[in-house]
C-alpha cells in the first residue's frame, strides 16, 4: 500500500511538473525525458515517460505533433500544453507570473521549430531564475501576447520576449529578448530592433552570428544599452550568471541584480 501511494505522489508530481514545463513553450519528448525523469543521477525508462504523456494526451491536458527532423529524416514528436493543461496549471501554480495570458500554447510551423523550441528554453531559465529568488519577474510574455495588448502597427516590430522584473535593490526593470536563428537579413533585423527602448538582450545560436549581430548594432548607434550572449549560455546560466558582451560600452560583464 505503501508503495502504491508513493508511486502515485510521484506520478502525480511529474504530471504538474510537465504541464508546469510546457506552460513556458512546446518541448521533445527527449528534453522532457531528460529534465523532469532525471532524479537523484538517476534516468528514468522510457516506457515511464511514455505511460505519463500517453495519459495527458488521452485526458487531454497536452497536445502532440510531430515533426521531421533535420538530422535522421524521422518525425519527432513535439508537445504543448492544451486548453485544460492550462486552465490547470493556472489553478494549481502559486507563482503570478505563470497566469494564462503568459502562458505559450500552441505549435509553430516547421520552419519556426528550432527558434520557437529555444525560445521556450529561454522563458524557463527565466522562470526557474525567479523561483530561486534571484529576483522578482512580474511577467514575461511573447510577441503573440503583445500583439493582442496593442493593435499591430505598420513598421512596428515586437520583440521575441518582453518582460519586467524587479532587482534585489526595489528598481523595476522592463526588458526585451530577441533571439536570433540567423534566418533574417541586415536591413530587416535592423528595422526591428530600432523600434525598442528597453534594454535588449539579443540571444544567438553560435558564435559567428553573434558577432554578426554586434557588428549591425554598432553602426546603428542606438545610445541605450544592448546585450549580446549564446543561448546555450543564457540557459545554462541565465540572466544572473551570463557573462554579456554589452554596447555602447563594448565591455563583458554580468547584468546587475
Amino acid at each position: 500500500m505503501t508503495t502504491y501511494k508513493q508511486n502515485k505522489t510521484t506520478q502525480i508530481k511529474r504530471d504538474v511538473a510537465i504541464l508546469k514545463f510546457l506552460a513556458a513553450g512546446i518541448a521533445t519528448k527527449s528534453h522532457l525525458h531528460n529534465t523532469i525523469f532525471f532524479e537523484n543521477g538517476v534516468l528514468a525508462k522510457r516506457q515511464v515517460i511514455e505511460r505519463r504523456l500517453n495519459a495527458l494526451l488521452k485526458n487531454k491536458y497536452i497536445d502532440m505533433q510531430r515533426y521531421k527532423s533535420i538530422k535522421s529524416n524521422k518525425n519527432v514528436p513535439v508537445y504543448c500544453l492544451a486548453i485544460r493543461g492550462l486552465y490547470e496549471i493556472c489553478r494549481i501554480s502559486n507563482e503570478n507570473f505563470i497566469e494564462q495570458d503568459y502562458i505559450r500554447t500552441g505549435f509553430p510551423p516547421p520552419p519556426k521549430l528550432i527558434h520557437e523550441l529555444v525560445l521556450s528554453e529561454i522563458v524557463r531559465t527565466v522562470w526557474r531564475e525567479a523561483e530561486q529568488k534571484k529576483y522578482d519577474l512580474i511577467h514575461i510574455y511573447d510577441d503573440q501576447q503583445m500583439k493582442r495588448i496593442k493593435k499591430p502597427q505598420k513598421n512596428v516590430y515586437y520583440p521575441d520576449l518582453h518582460g519586467c522584473l524587479i532587482t534585489h535593490k526595489k528598481e523595476k526593470f522592463t526588458f526585451n529578448i530577441e533571439l536570433d536563428c540567423g534566418n533574417k537579413g541586415q536591413a530587416y533585423w535592423c528595422k526591428k530592433i530600432k523600434c525598442w527602448e528597453e534594454t535588449t538582450y539579443l540571444i544567438a545560436l553560435n558564435r559567428r552570428r553573434l558577432e554578426q549581430l554586434i557588428v549591425y548594432t554598432q553602426k546603428l548607434n542606438l545610445g541605450r544599452q544592448t546585450a549580446f550572449a549564446l543561448a546555450k549560455d543564457f540557459c545554462r546560466c541565465g540572466f544572473s550568471d551570463t557573462v554579456w558582451f554589452w554596447l555602447p560600452k563594448k565591455t563583458n560583464a554580468l547584468m546587475r541584480l
